[in-house]
């Protein structure tokens, strides 16, 4: 090994830990962190919790003005996901989101993660025929779109039979119907 390859991190393997025949990785515990929450309990409402119990007042992120801490995500996903049941939500449903990075994006996933449903991100390039495909394809029961890209439904024909409802991000006024599919604001 050369001056110069000492100063280099050590290599860790990213295979399972618990896949027969692997390498394990290497590393200490404290670095691997595979001991904070059995595999089975590794679910997004369990790791929040576990992060707000162990972690609450820590910063977990910031983007703009917005600050979380780690108490915050489990409240917010908890709140979130009880706003999608009450729009008619369950879990396995799939919600589409077509936003920009923006906190309700988060909000919005960490909430389908809580009731278990999944989250269906749109490129935000996409337009009208691509969006009603990813619908379509994907089954959405509730798409969440930012307002600045509203004009990108304009020549989506969306399927109102499967869409229940379009949650708006942002401060534009909002129609009642959209393609025959009834909007709300975000809430």
């Amino acid at each position: 090994m050369s001056a110069s390859d000492a100063s280099l991190p050590s290599q860790t393997s990213h295979a399972r830990p618990d896949a027969p025949g692997l390498p394990r990785p290497t590393g200490t515990p404290a670095t691997l962190r595979t001991d904070i929450l059995a595999a089975p309990q590794r679910t997004v409402p369990a790791l929040l919790r576990h992060a707000a119990l162990t972690q609450g007042d820590a910063v977990l992120l910031t983007l703009g003005d917005t600050q979380w801490r780690h108490a915050d995500a489990a409240r917010i996903a908890a709140a979130q996901a009880e706003r999608l049941v009450a729009a008619g939500v369950r879990a396995d449903d799939r919600v589409a989101i077509l936003c920009g990075n923006r906190i309700e994006f988060l909000e919005a996933f960490l909430g389908c993660a809580w009731l278990g449903a999944a989250c269906v991100p749109i490129n935000t390039a996409a337009m009208g025929p691509q969006i009603a495909y990813q619908l379509a394809n994907s089954g959405a029961r509730l798409l969440i779109v930012e307002d600045m890209l509203l004009d990108r439904l304009a020549l989506a024909e969306l399927d109102a039979a499967v869409l229940a409802a379009i949650w708006v991000i942002g401060d534009a006024p909002v129609d009642a119907r959209l393609h025959g599919v009834p909007c709300a604001p975000f809430p």
